[in-house]
C-alpha cells in the first residue's frame, strides 16, 4: 500500500516485483530486527524491480539514482527491507514460481 499519487491521502495497492541479491543465512539473522542496519545494506542487494511506475503509470527503469531516489521514501524503503529479510529467510514470495527471477 501506499499514498496516492493525486495528493488525496487515499491509500493505493500495487503488486511490485523487487529483485534481490539474497543474504546468507547468517547476514540475514544479523539484521533481523534491526530495520536500520537492512535499510543499510539495500543499496547493494536491490538488483532490479518491475512494476514501479510513476504518477503517470510510465514504468520507472531500474537504476541506481532511482534506487536511491525510492529509497528516501520511507513506506518504500520499509517494504524493500522487510521484502529482502524475508526473502533471505527462505520465505517464499507472493505469486513467485521456483526458477523464476522475481
Amino acid at each position: 500500500s501506499a499514498p496516492s499519487a493525486d495528493g488525496s491521502g487515499d491509500v493505493e495497492e500495487c503488486e511490485v516485483k523487487v529483485l534481490f541479491e539474497l543474504m546468507t543465512r547468517s547476514e540475514a539473522k544479523e539484521i533481523q530486527g534491526d530495520m536500520d542496519k537492512a535499510q543499510n545494506v539495500l543499496p547493494e542487494k536491490v538488483k532490479g524491480w518491475e512494476g514501479i511506475c510513476d504518477d503517470k503509470d510510465s514504468p520507472i527503469p531500474f537504476d541506481a539514482g532511482n534506487l536511491v531516489a525510492l529509497l528516501d521514501v520511507p513506506y518504500v524503503e520499509r517494504a524493500f527491507a522487510i521484502g529482502l529479510i524475508q526473502a533471505s529467510n527462505g520465505a517464499p514470495a507472493k505469486n513467485s514460481k521456483a526458477g523464476s527471477d522475481g
